[in-house]
């Protein structure tokens, strides 16, 4: 499967490393990135993790076909509900989270549509 546009809600170690690792191979996809952070959107934007780095989650996953969540476990739920209007039906959603009852939990409630 293929991607055009991925979306990445958290810019930290994590969710930079997979911004970095989409350039490198998956040239052709365009990333766009959100982070809570005012300060990690900057240095995101300044280091060139994401093609674009948006001012809002909602504007960071708006036509993405994939969207990764790479925020911690208790935050996830929460960053879920900022996406769930503006999040393509079609989008595949996944996480880097470690704790896959409670992410699952939270996604679930947040987007039911997008859950398998």
């Amino acid at each position: 499967m293929t991607f055009a546009r991925i979306a990445i809600i958290g810019l930290g170690l994590q969710g930079g490393s997979i911004g970095l690792a989409a350039r490198e191979y998956l040239p052709e996809a365009r990333t766009t990135g959100y982070d809570l952070s005012p300060q990690h959107r900057a240095r995101a934007a300044a280091r060139g993790l994401v093609d674009t780095v948006c001012e809002t989650a909602a504007d960071a996953v708006r036509e993405a076909d994939l969207v990764i969540f790479c925020v911690p476990p208790g935050a996830m739920g929460m960053a879920a509900e900022q996406v769930r209007d503006a999040l393509p039906a079609d989008a595949l959603v996944s996480d880097v989270g470690s704790s896959k009852e409670a992410i699952a939990k939270a996604l679930g409630d947040a987007l039911p549509a997008h859950m398998v």
